[in-house]
């Protein structure tokens, strides 16, 4: 078995790409229900700035080519443009992919808390349809430690404070450091 996600977000695909591919609430049992062709089990994440299909399958090049054309169909999107700007990972690279989204670290700002209920309520929707099993419930509950590491570590903070508005506007005399400082 193998942990695959095929996603994109704001640094892969344009906001017009982004915007066909999300989903609404209602929508998001639509894709999970294509996907179950493919896969064992199944988790959506759609926010504003990306969409991301993890799932849980036997053969990971394969399922990639897959869950792109369930996402292609199910959203009515071109699937070469759809895989001009994908990404995807397996297994670890997967796994420690959504532990850095949920982290914030690869949000359009970084650090944000909203991910993290986006990511807690993605996999409440694939429960409550039966879409996910044991391995992604199990994933996605190892996610609440992930939000309490960025709490206890204060990382939402640091991050904000590193993308306040005056570190944006030049000629300001402002000068924003980041470091990582052990909470006790």
């Amino acid at each position: 078995m193998h942990i695959i996600v095929v996603g994109v977000d704001h640094t892969t695909a344009s906001i017009e790409l982004r915007e066909q591919l999300a989903c609404s609430l209602r929508q998001v049992p639509q894709v999970l229900r294509a996907s179950q062709e493919v896969a064992q089990e199944s988790v959506l994440l759609s926010t504003c700035n990306r969409i991301e299909l993890y799932a849980v399958c036997q053969d990971a090049k394969q399922a990639r080519i897959d869950l792109l054309q369930i996402l292609s169909e199910t959203r009515q999107v071109a699937l070469a443009d759809l895989e001009a700007h994908c990404y995807d990972f397996a297994d670890g690279q997967a796994i420690a992919h959504l532990m850095g989204v949920t982290c914030g670290l690869y949000s359009l700002v970084p650090g944000e808390p909203q991910i993290q209920g986006q990511v807690a309520e993605s996999i409440e929707i694939a429960q409550g349809g039966g879409y996910a099993g044991p391995i992604t419930s199990a994933l996605f509950r190892a996610v609440r430690a992930v939000k309490q590491v960025s709490v206890v570590t204060r990382l939402q903070s640091v991050m904000w404070l590193y993308n306040s508005p005056a570190s944006y506007f030049p000629g300001s005399t402002m000068r924003v450091f980041c470091c990582w400082v052990p909470v006790k």
